[in-house]
């Protein structure tokens, strides 16, 4: 029960650190009131519209979670598997870093230690891809205007992140028990643990060789979120292009991983600002919080799945 409680207040902490910079962006480089004027003004059918390439997106994982699951021998229907996707989407916009993603193992309902390592690896896929593509997009945007001090911390987190899904799955491939070993020295339920523990360390060991299958996804997942921002820009008052919204996607949204606030709330606001001097400060804001909120339509599709816990 205390765990649950402690959650429970780190929840509310940090919702109030998020709702705290974001008003304190906002007041800074626009104010309440314009925010205001510029959010009435939005384009709701361009705003609607840019879910379509993010709906798009989301059948591609969804078939991505289907194959992964099909190659370790769950057989998961593409709706379901497509529900299960969003559901982890939606749990990630409210949690700390990726970690909301691990609830798209909850609506299978057949081995959740394997559901878990299929969802577990590719989630480290998606880290070494967004970190490689953000750190491309770090470089790129360093021959333009980018402070030297900013490209070195954006390389760093962007290595971090990379680095961190490849370690990720070596320590699982190359088969080293170190966490075992802890896990059977603990009393009572250690023996359990272990049990669950091999289970998913098998189901990621057999999707090695589906690896670089898996890592097209979000090449491709890349390309229909450039269109989403361009239609999305435009539904605020302001153009991006699809290559240029492509370059700052990756970059962009490493920092919704960061966890300070949730999914970045406030401070992808601000990156945003100081990334793009020159375009309207108030409809950047705008962008960037309804970036999520759009998103989050979609997502919520997926607790559906939640309520029918089939495969």
């Amino acid at each position: 029960m205390s765990v649950i409680i402690e959650r429970k207040v780190r929840f509310v902490i940090v919702s109030l650190i998020s709702i705290t910079v974001l008003f304190g962006v906002i007041e800074s480089y626009a104010g309440l009131s314009k925010f205001a004027e510029t959010i009435l003004s939005v384009n709701l059918f361009l705003f609607f519209l840019s879910d379509l390439p993010y709906f798009i997106q989301a059948l591609t994982m969804g078939l991505r979670l289907k194959l992964c699951f099909q190659k370790i021998g769950i057989k998961i229907s593409f709706k379901n598997a497509f529900l299960s996707h969003l559901t982890g989407m939606f749990f990630s916009n409210f949690s700390m870093g990726r970690t909301g993603y691990l609830a798209a193992s909850l609506p299978v309902k057949t081995g959740f230690d394997k559901s878990l390592g299929v969802v577990s690896t590719t989630i480290a896929i998606d880290a070494i891809f967004k970190g490689f593509a953000g750190g491309l997009s770090i470089i790129i945007f360093s021959f333009i205007f980018f402070p030297y001090e900013f490209t070195l911390v954006g390389i760093a987190v962007s290595v971090l992140m990379a680095g961190g899904g490849a370690l990720f799955l070596l320590y699982i491939w190359k088969d080293i028990t170190l966490l075992e070993d802890i896990v059977k020295k603990i009393p009572r339920f250690g023996d359990k643990l272990l049990t669950f523990l091999e289970g998913w360390k098998k189901s990621i060991k057999e999707l090695k060789g589906f690896a670089l299958v898996i890592f097209m996804f979000p090449c491709i997942g890349l390309i229909l979120r450039g269109f989403e921002w361009c239609i999305l820009s435009q539904a605020c008052g302001f153009y991006l292009s699809v290559p240029l919204a492509m370059l700052l996607h990756p970059m962009l949204t490493i920092l919704r991983l960061i966890p300070v606030t949730l999914s970045g709330l406030g401070v992808f606001e601000f990156a945003l600002i100081s990334i793009l001097p020159e375009y309207p400060k108030a409809s950047l804001m705008v962008f960037g919080i309804l970036d999520m909120v759009n998103n989050a339509f979609v997502d919520a599709l997926g607790l559906l799945a939640l309520k029918r816990r089939k495969t």
